[in-house]
C-alpha cells in the first residue's frame, strides 16, 4: 500500500508541506491493519485542522458584530434611530413649542386664521450630525473615582430597573454607561439624512456638523446605540437644548414583532440657563 502523500504527491506550498511533514512523522505500517489505522489518524488530524480554524473564523466574525465600528451593528443602530427619533422628538422637544389654545370668539377672523396658519408653521431643529455614546449613568461627577461612579450607577440602573418593571437583560446594559472610558468611545455620523427624510410635521430637521455647533445652544443629539447579544433590546439617550435649557433622555427599547418599541424612559439629566 502506497504512503499518504507520496514524493510525487507532495504538495508544493509552505502551508501544505508544513502540514504534509506533520503527517509524514507518523511511523511506517507494517501491517494492513496498522496502515488503516495511520491512514484514518492522518484524515482526523486534518479534518481536526479544518474543523478548529471554521470555529476560530466563526468566533471572530461572531466578536466582530459587537464592535461599534462594524457594519452590522451601525444598520441595527440606524433601525433603532430612524425607527423611532419621531416618538422621542414628541416627547421630549414638542413640549417647549406647545401653542396656547384659540381665544374664544376669533373663530371666523383674520386673527384667527393667522393662528390656524401657526399651528402648521414648521418648528426647525438642528440635529448634530455625530452621534457619541451615551453620557455616564448615575450622578455625573467627572472627578469622582471610578468605584464610587460604579455605585452610583449600579443605583440608577436598579431604580430604571424597578420604576419601568424592565426585563432583567437591561441590566448589563444600564451597567455598561458607567466607565469613563465608554464616553469617550468611538463617534460616527449617524443616520440624519433618513431621519430628515422621515421626520414628521411640524418637525423639520437640519443636520449640523458637530464643529459647528460650538455656541448654538438650540440642537438635538442622539447617542449610539447599546445592544445585547441578540440585538433585540437596547439603550441610548437623546439630548435636547435651547436657550432656556436642555434635558438629556434615557430610553430603553425592544424588538417586538420584528418591530422596535420604546419599553422606558427615564430623564437622567436636566440644565437651566
Amino acid at each position: 500500500m502506497s504512503n499518504f502523500l507520496s514524493l510525487s504527491h507532495r504538495p508544493a506550498t509552505l502551508a501544505g508541506r508544513q502540514r504534509y511533514g506533520m503527517i509524514s512523522r507518523f511511523p511506517q505500517a507494517n501491517s494492513m491493519d496498522e496502515a488503516i489505522y495511520i491512514q484514518a489518524m492522518k484524515n482526523w488530524i486534518l479534518l481536526s485542522w479544518v474543523v478548529i480554524l471554521f470555529v476560530a473564523q466563526a468566533c471572530h466574525t461572531e466578536a466582530d458584530i459587537y464592535s461599534p465600528s462594524n457594519t452590522f451593528y451601525q444598520q441595527q443602530e440606524d433601525s433603532v434611530l430612524v425607527a423611532l427619533f419621531n416618538q422621542t422628538i414628541q416627547t421630549d422637544v414638542l413640549w417647549r413649542f406647545r401653542r396656547p389654545p384659540l381665544p374664544v370668539g376669533l373663530s371666523h377672523d383674520s386673527v384667527s386664521q393667522a393662528y390656524a396658519a401657526s399651528l402648521h408653521k414648521p418648528i426647525t431643529l438642528d440635529i448634530i450630525e455625530e452621534f457619541g455614546f451615551p453620557l455616564r449613568l448615575g450622578v455625573l461627577c467627572f472627578d469622582c473615582p471610578d468605584e464610587e461612579q460604579k455605585r452610583n450607577a449600579r443605583k440608577e440602573a436598579f431604580k430604571i430597573m424597578q420604576e419601568h418593571h424592565l426585563d432583567s437583560a437591561f441590566f448589563p446594559l444600564l451597567m455598561q454607561m458607567w466607565d469613563k472610558k465608554d464616553s469617550l468611545n468611538t463617534v460616527r455620523k449617524g443616520p440624519c439624512k433618513a431621519m430628515q427624510y422621515y421626520a414628521k410635521r411640524p418637525i423639520r430637521l437640519v443636520p449640523l456638523p458637530l464643529l459647528d455647533s460650538k455656541g448654538k445652544y438650540d440642537f438635538i443629539r442622539f447617542s449610539r446605540v447599546g445592544f445585547n447579544k441578540f440585538f433585540d433590546k437596547g439603550v441610548f439617550q437623546m439630548t435636547y437644548s435651547d436657550l432656556g435649557g436642555g434635558r438629556v433622555s434615557l430610553y430603553c427599547v425592544e424588538k417586538r414583532h420584528h418591530k422596535w418599541t420604546i419599553t422606558a424612559r427615564q430623564s437622567v439629566d436636566n440644565w437651566y440657563y
